[in-house]
């Protein structure tokens, strides 16, 4: 199997965003892979930018597009014809030009001139091959750094076995937004070629050393190589978070051979089998590229950390095993992924989505009873808690509503109940409903009691509609009246005179003198832009906007400028594409009789997309944006968490088919284009429709969509209240 243009593989374009704010990285990874083998030229987020020429070294763990500093743990560097010194304390020490850097979906290649050295990368999901080619044989070596990773390490170990061709170790690192927490990675690096010598520092001083552990150790290993002539080097290298002996474990299971193609076969066939879960065709060419490039990034992370064997570290630093044919998950971006990644992977993959649920489930069972919550921003086997709101709530109610369902979905709905009504964190370092006894007492977060009062209020209606939804499901009738009631707890914090959701103090006033441009009160954004975020009951806010008409044109306000990479746009008051708060506002059109304005304002955020390097309008989180595009490429957007339907727009490609377990979704639209953004007419089932809104239960077995679009816009169609997509409102 090649890399050709019908394959989707080759249409992946894994450098896209790693410019701007997209914080991605390039380097070779599986689906979902435990290890993401990716070059390092940054000490930003992600490790690398488009931008910078070099390459430091290649560390082997990276979190995708997020925005803390994070891993990059025991990165390596293939030299040739340079001084050799030590690698301890200065991760540029062996920084290199690069030239010729390509790759694809689960492939990566570069040349390093200044190094003399030409790498190719593929990767499975706990281990990476490496081919190394240098120049002169004479001079090949290889910097092996146990005490490089990007946020340092407490403790770390190095060992070299010339019989088996072997180094193995570990490295302590953490650090992820300043969490105490710290994890252990093991790992092993597997060579086809004899060693001929090496030094092992501690700090800056040289040893012959075979082993070392501290904070300060590296090492740099010559091959037996002679000639002087060009020769080839292929390396391999495992991970694990229990042992050693699982790394070699893992290698020994997905790559018990040095067959560098045999390998990047394998992960492209892997790669094409989720790519091919949606089939698009039409538009252009480079809006194909982002739209498999976003389904590539989607399914980055989270990612497995449970070893071959089913072995995996716990919250509890106990090891456990996952059950047979299942995995764990780790690195939930929660505050992030509800909004779209959830129903996205749900939809796509219920059987990995599931796991990932029960994975969340499993951080709660590991922990002591009086800190067994629900993670917040859990990174490794640990909770930061990072963010506001409890968004475990909405994706696993979410992921439910979609279909999947393979978890302990009693367990579930007993700890979401359990966390609503008694402040439970997430581990001892981790998140909780931070202020749940003030929103309980007064029905809002107070602004002298929490600063982002506003965020967290509103957050905590979409956890409590979360938690209605799933008990809805399972027949507990009576939690479901309470926290839909509880749900529209953002109508105490909506200011009837200026018409905003505005920070409000514990005596009942609101806070003065208030901007609606001003951050004070909120979380990565502001009133004018978290006004919007009420995505239950959209209905209810347009009533308290003053109407439809009303609510048009405070919309149109939000949306009159559309703000994406070039900022951090937290006292603007547009509408900031690249920032989850506003990610669904261009959406809130369908429930106010002008649904041809959310046709024309989402087609204007995908217009914020393309396939370069600076390739989308914000962090991806983990997938979020990815998502997002996903959902809008094709017309459909799961607006509600907990509620499976979607909302409509207009396609972006002539034909999409969505490969559901139940049965594909044919969807279908004469005269796509970016420029025409509006919808003429549309069919269900080859009948014509007006709605706005489609269950999935509609479509889970299968179905037809057809559109008719236009350049200009319908000013008639769908404009009735009974198009409108639904709201859910209860009396408090």
């Amino acid at each position: 199997m090649q890399y050709d243009d019908n394959s989707y593989a080759f249409l992946v374009n894994p450098f896209a965003g790693t410019d701007g704010t997209g914080s991605t990285y390039p380097g070779a990874q599986a689906p979902f892979g435990m290890i993401q083998v990716s070059p390092d030229n940054d000490l930003g987020v992600s490790g690398y930018r488009a931008y910078c020429h070099k390459i430091d070294s290649f560390g082997l763990t990276h979190v995708q597009g997020v925005g803390c500093d994070n891993s990059m743990d025991v990165p390596f560097m293939p030299v040739s014809g340079r001084e050799i010194v030590s690698p301890v304390g200065d991760r540029r020490r062996y920084s290199a030009t690069r030239r010729n850097t390509k790759g694809w979906a689960g492939y990566f290649e570069t040349e390093l001139p200044s190094c003399h050295v030409r790498l190719r990368q593929t990767a499975d999901v706990h281990t990476a091959m490496c081919e190394i080619s240098y120049e002169n044989s004479n001079d090949a070596w290889m910097v092996i750094n146990p005490s490089g990773s990007r946020n340092g390490v407490d403790d770390a170990s190095f060992c070299i076995d010339y019989t088996k061709q072997l180094v193995t170790g570990y490295a302590v690192s953490g650090g992820f937004a300043n969490n105490p927490h710290r994890y252990k990675l093991y790992y092993a690096y597997s060579f086809d070629t004899a060693f001929d010598s090496h030094l092992l520092y501690h700090g800056q001083e040289p040893s012959q050393d075979l082993q070392a552990q501290g904070k300060e150790i590296g090492a740099v290993i010559r091959f037996h190589t002679e000639g002087g002539a060009p020769c080839c080097v292929r390396m391999k290298v495992s991970i694990s978070y229990v042992s050693v002996e699982n790394a070699l474990l893992n290698m020994r299971t997905e790559m018990p051979h040095f067959d560098f193609e045999r390998a990047r076969v394998q992960v492209q066939a892997d790669w094409e089998k989720i790519l091919h879960s949606i089939d698009v065709s039409g538009s252009t060419y480079a809006y194909r590229r982002v739209f498999y490039t976003s389904l590539y990034r989607l399914c980055q992370c989270p990612v497995i950390y449970n070893d071959v064997n089913g072995e995996y570290m716990g919250c509890d630093d106990v090891v456990h095993t996952v059950r047979p044919g299942h995995n764990i998950y780790v690195h939930f971006s929660l505050w992030d992924t509800y909004r779209s990644q959830a129903a996205a992977l749900a939809l796509l993959f219920p059987d990995v989505s599931s796991d990932m649920v029960e994975s969340m489930l499993a951080n709660a069972r590991e922990e002591p009873e009086d800190c067994s919550g629900l993670p917040i921003w859990s990174f490794a086997h640990d909770d930061t808690g990072i963010m506001c709101g409890y968004p475990a709530d909405p994706y696993i109610a979410t992921a439910y509503a979609f279909g999947a369902r393979n978890f302990e979905v009693s367990y579930a709905h007993k700890k979401m109940l359990q966390t609503a009504e008694f402040l439970m964190k997430s581990g001892p370092t981790g998140g909780a409903w931070w202020c749940l006894d003030e929103y309980k007492k007064y029905g809002y977060v107070p602004f002298d009691v929490d600063t982002a009062a506003c965020s967290r209020t509103l957050e905590y209606c979409v956890a409590d509609f979360s938690v209605a939804q799933l008990c809805k499901a399972l027949g507990d009738d009576d939690n479901y009246r309470k926290y839909l009631a509880r749900s529209q707890s953002w109508k105490h914090i909506f200011d009837s005179e200026t018409r905003y959701i505005r920070p409000r103090m514990v005596d009942g006033s609101f806070m003065s003198p208030f901007d609606p441009a001003q951050e004070a009160g909120f979380m990565e954004g502001n009133a004018a832009q978290y006004t919007w975020m009420v995505p239950h009951n959209i209905s209810g806010l347009v009533e308290c906007l003053g109407g439809r008409e009303e609510a048009v044109r405070r919309l149109d306000m939000l949306c009159e400028t559309m703000l994406g990479i070039g900022g951090w746009w937290t006292q603007v008051p547009y509408c900031w594409v690249g920032n989850e708060p506003c990610m669904a506002d261009v959406w809130e059109y369908n429930w106010m009789g002008a649904p041809y304005r959310t046709q024309d304002a989402v087609r204007t955020a995908i217009g914020l997309w393309d396939d370069t390097f600076q390739g989308m309008p914000g962090n991806d989180d983990s997938g979020t944006m990815s998502a997002w595009f996903i959902f809008a490429a094709l017309g459909l957007y799961p607006m509600i968490p907990g509620v499976a339907g979607f909302t409509v727009s207009a396609p972006l490609f002539d034909r999409a088919v969505i490969h559901l377990h139940g049965g594909d979704v044919l969807i279908t639209a004469e005269n796509a284009s970016y420029d025409n953004r509006y919808i003429e007419k549309m069919y269900i089932g080859g009948a014509e429709s007006q709605a706005l809104w489609i269950p999935f239960d509609s479509l889970q077995n299968g179905a037809a969509l057809h559109f008719i679009l236009s350049g200009e816009p319908n000013l008639t169609r769908a404009t009735s209240t009974d198009n409108a997509p639904p709201s859910f409102d209860s009396d408090i």
